[in-house]
C-alpha cells in the first residue's frame, strides 16, 4: 500500500501546481487514484468483509501516510466521508431491525471523531485555503468515485468464487 501512495503522490505533483484562485471543485483525476487506493479493500467479501469495515485500515493508513498538503489528502478525506454516510445509513437499518449496529467497535467511524478529523485536516492545510465550500469541492468527486466504484467492485477479479 506504502509504494501505491508513493506512485499516486507523484503522480498528484502537477495539481499541486493549480492556480490560486477558488477552486471550486475537487479535481476529478484524484477519483480514478481514490478508486485504485481502495477498491482491494472495499470490493472483495475479504478477512475483513469488504464494505466499510474492509475499507477502514485503509483509510487510516492514507491518513498516517500522507503528507497533509498533498492532493492525496483529498481523497483520503472524500473516501472517508463516504464511509461514514455509508455506515450512517447501514446504522440506520439495523436499528430499524431493532439489532445493535455491527459497527460500534470500530472507534474510528464513530461521527464525531470524522469530523474531528476533517475539521483538523481543512483547517490547518494550506489546500483548502482556496477552497470554496468543502461540501461542493467534495460532492462532485464524491458521486464519481461512487459510480467508478460500483463498478470496479463488479470485476471478477473480486469475485469470492474460485
Amino acid at each position: 500500500m506504502k509504494k501505491i501512495f508513493i506512485i499516486l503522490t507523484v503522480i498528484a505533483l502537477p495539481l499541486t501546481a493549480q492556480a490560486k484562485d477558488i477552486q471550486k471543485y475537487m479535481p476529478p483525476e484524484l477519483v480514478d487514484q481514490a478508486v485504485t487506493l481502495f477498491a482491494p479493500d472495499y470490493c472483495p467479501p475479504n478477512s475483513q468483509g469488504g464494505g466499510v469495515r474492509g475499507i477502514v485500515k485503509s483509510i487510516a493508513e492514507c491518513y498516517q501516510q500522507v503528507p497533509i498538503e498533498n492532493p492525496i489528502m483529498d481523497v483520503c478525506l472524500m473516501v472517508d466521508g463516504i464511509t461514514i454516510s455509508m455506515k450512517n445509513t447501514e446504522q440506520e437499518k439495523y436499528i430499524a431491525l431493532g439489532k445493535a449496529s455491527p459497527y460500534e467497535d470500530i472507534s474510528f467511524l464513530n461521527n464525531n471523531i470524522f469530523i474531528q478529523r476533517f475539521t483538523k485536516i481543512t483547517a490547518t492545510s494550506p489546500r483548502y485555503e482556496h477552497v470554496g465550500n468543502l461540501i461542493i469541492y467534495f460532492q462532485k468527486a464524491s458521486n464519481l468515485y461512487l459510480e467508478k466504484m460500483s463498478k470496479e467492485c463488479q470485476n471478477p477479479k473480486y469475485s469470492a468464487k474460485p
